[in-house]
């Protein structure tokens, strides 16, 4: 049987791609272009921990977008979480934070509100190899 073998892109559709594509790249940092043949916005995400590159589009609607019920969730890793939170809740974005025992989330809705979910792993302990620890 065929199988998924991993992500190709990141489609979003908005009303208004071009509003949506500065938001993204001035809030979370995805830079787009503007492709002239066709007025969607194209970018990449380049996962620096698996080597992978993910294409991140931003798409005009034909179709008037419903105000509720989207059915979908990107979700980024990031590198400084607690930042990034403070970046954004200093713009007036609201977040609500997510601690779980396998790293820290942030959830948030874009312009068109589409759901966001941002991702920081655990700090990694640290081990002193030098003192054995208490008992």
């Amino acid at each position: 049987m065929a199988r998924i073998v991993g992500v190709n892109a990141i489609v979003l559709y908005a009303d208004q791609p071009a509003g949506l594509a500065a938001w993204y790249e001035q809030r979370l940092g995805l830079t787009t272009l503007e492709n002239a043949d066709d007025g969607n916005f194209y970018g990449e995400i380049e996962d620096y921990h698996t080597g992978l590159t993910f294409q991140f589009a931003i798409f005009k609607t034909t179709d008037p977008l419903p105000a509720a019920g989207r059915g979908l969730m990107v979700t980024y890793r990031v590198d400084d979480l607690d930042a990034f939170l403070r970046q954004l809740e200093a713009e007036g974005v609201l977040v609500e934070r997510i601690a779980v025992g396998y790293g820290r989330y942030a959830r948030l809705r874009d312009p068109a509100g589409n759901p966001i979910e941002l991702w920081a792993p655990d700090a990694a302990p640290t081990i002193d190899l030098h003192h054995p620890p208490e008992a």
